[in-house]
C-alpha cells in the first residue's frame, strides 16, 4: 500500500503542474489574440 500512496502523491503533483501549464497556455493564447 505504501507504493500506491507514493504514486498518488506524484500523480497529484503532475496534475498540479499540468493545470498550471494549461492556465499559462490559455493566458498566452488570450494575449496573442489581443495583439
Amino acid at each position: 500500500m505504501n507504493n500506491q500512496n507514493g504514486y498518488n502523491v506524484v500523480n497529484e503533483f503532475e496534475k498540479a503542474i499540468f493545470s498550471k501549464l494549461n492556465i499559462y497556455s490559455e493566458f498566452n493564447f488570450m494575449v496573442n489574440e489581443n495583439t
